[in-house]
């Protein structure tokens, strides 16, 4: 079951969430697990104006930026938005469509509680932070980072090996005409088996064909990070599985904190990192703001 973007906004500020409407139909900014305002569904806009900046500041509390796609030309593209509109196995690749059987064949797929994510799915959890060079969560935190994407309207889909133990998962959050999919996870025992194809599968073809949403997003990669082999991996294998790679302009503008200050101290991130070979998640969280705060795009504040 779908929910509309009031329901969404709702549920959100009853988690503790920041939330309001957008400007468009079925539109609507809410707090990402980065805490900032992220704009969905994620088309092309133009540049926030000082009038919609001051919106955005007296409608939440919690968070200081605002995220969202620039229209093209009004800017080079600095990242690709990874989305699928149309879906049918036939239109996958004859090695794709064999691991994406095989996955079927191994696993049982398809929508479950958030309680089924809580019992059976903290080793994939785990494993992908692993695999990412990010600390492992604890299970408390775990256990507590999805019953409130539960409480937030996520529904939780998952390819289930022996024991209902969960071989990997993804939260999808949808409304009437969208979908996004903010959290993908897999245990490593299980990837030979390919899970993860066998889930985007059923994930893709539900909401695509039985639920005719427009559009079903699966994040942002940086142009910046092209040449890092994870990075490319992941991108082959968006693509290999029906989402098409849309290059495009992110935009980060500050609600809270002079806009050009921060940007020019952003622009020292990496510079910093590498001097002290610092590798830590915040800071790495910190390299990948100052991706998306390049000098020649506005980032303005009326602060």
């Amino acid at each position: 079951m779908r929910n509309s973007a009031e329901e969404l906004v709702s549920r959100f500020r009853a988690a503790g969430a920041d939330a309001c409407l957008g400007s468009t139909a079925d539109s609507l900014w809410i707090e990402d697990s980065n805490h900032q305002l992220l704009l969905l569904p994620q088309n092309a806009r133009a540049l926030l104006t000082s009038d919609e900046r001051r919106e955005l500041r007296r409608k939440t509390s919690r968070t200081w930026f605002a995220s969202y796609v620039l229209a093209a030309p009004a800017a080079k593209p600095n990242a690709f938005h990874y989305v699928a509109r149309t879906y049918g196995i036939d239109q996958l690749s004859s090695n794709t469509r064999s691991k994406t059987r095989r996955g079927l064949k191994r696993f049982g797929v398809g929508m479950v509680d958030a309680e089924t994510i809580v019992r059976g799915g903290y080793t994939a959890a785990a494993d992908s932070r692993e695999r990412n060079d990010f600390a492992r969560p604890s299970e408390s935190d775990f256990h507590k980072g999805i019953r409130s994407l539960s409480a937030k309207g996520h529904q939780f889909w998952a390819a289930l090996g022996p024991g209902d133990e969960v071989a990997a998962f993804c939260a999808v959050l949808s409304a009437s005409s969208w979908a996004t999919i903010p959290i993908n996870r897999s245990a490593n025992h299980y990837l030979r088996d390919y899970p993860n194809n066998a889930l985007f599968h059923e994930i893709l073809n539900y909401y695509l064909t039985n639920e005719s949403v427009h559009s079903v997003s699966y994040g942002f990669s940086s142009m910046q990070n092209e040449t890092n082999m994870e990075m490319d991996d992941l991108h082959r294998f968006k693509l290999s599985i029906g989402f098409e790679a849309i290059p495009i302009r992110r935009v980060l503008e500050s609600l809270r904190v002079q806009g050009s200050m921060l940007a020019r101290a952003a622009m020292h991130i990496p510079k910093v990192s590498r001097l002290l070979r610092l590798k830590s998640p915040r800071i790495r969280k910190l390299e990948q703001l100052a991706a998306f705060l390049p000098p020649e795009v506005r980032i303005e504040s009326d602060v």
